[in-house]
């Protein structure tokens, strides 16, 4: 299927972009919709599994958006511990 093999690759590239970004030391923060799947991505998986991220819930209407829109925050850094939940999954 085209739009598998196109999200595929895009979750590769975001991947390849975090362990560049984390290599080079450079803080990175990951905006995704709260029903999402890329979490449970395999490839996305193995990214957390070896950086250590930091996960958020937040709602864009709580920001000035004109929606309440539910979303994750990722993030390599801790900018406010109580603010992010650390995301770590099993092998």
């Amino acid at each position: 299927m085209p739009s598998v093999e196109s999200g595929n690759k895009m979750v590769a590239r975001v991947a390849i972009l975090l362990f560049l970004a984390s290599a080079k030391g450079i803080w990175w923060i990951m905006e995704q919709p709260r029903g999402s799947l890329l979490e449970a991505h395999p490839l996305i998986q193995y990214v957390f599994r070896r950086i250590r991220t930091w996960r958020q819930h937040i709602k864009m209407g709580d920001y000035a958006a004109d929606t309440e829109k539910a979303t994750w925050l990722y993030s390599s850094a801790l900018p406010r511990k109580e603010l992010f939940i650390y995301v770590y999954f099993q092998v």
